[in-house]
């Protein structure tokens, strides 16, 4: 009974860290999209005002 509650145990701890792993990647990929699209648009809002002076 020991031996299952032990695996059982592990099982648990391995799909959380999967799942910490997975979230982090899903995350940072979510901030560089975001970054990307301030950059871009910041870009385009400097073009613009310097295409009115």
């Amino acid at each position: 009974m020991d031996y299952i509650i032990t695996i059982i145990l592990i099982i648990v701890f391995l799909i959380n860290i999967i799942v910490s792993i997975w979230s982090t990647k899903k995350n940072l990929k979510e901030e560089r999209l975001k970054s990307v699209a301030i950059y871009r648009l910041s870009k385009e809002i400097k073009r613009h005002n310097d295409a009115k002076c």
